[in-house]
């Protein structure tokens, strides 16, 4: 992992940022890249801070940045309208 601003547009880019009001509710927005492209996102990655061994991998429980996302109504959720999300972590 590497410190630096990823975004929906990004070339081979496959994810998602879903909203939804609360857990007992079928509502969704989305945002996502790959197979079935909608809304946009970007991250930026400041500071991942120190790793820690997970499994065969690692993790970073101290990573700081933003996200930046609009996410329009999923089709077929009884949604509507479009989320503006800004998230610093």
């Amino acid at each position: 992992m590497h410190t630096g601003t990823y975004g929906s547009t990004d070339a081979g880019a496959n994810g998602a940022v879903n909203a939804t009001p609360n857990s007992s509710s079928s509502q969704t927005w989305t945002a996502a890249a790959g197979s079935s492209s909608q809304g946009s996102y970007t991250m930026s990655l400041t500071d991942l801070g120190s790793s820690v061994a997970l499994g065969s991998g690692l993790a970073y429980p101290g990573v700081h940045g933003t996200l930046d996302a609009t996410l329009p109504a999923a089709a077929s959720t009884g949604a509507s309208g479009t989320v503006t999300l800004h998230a610093v972590f």
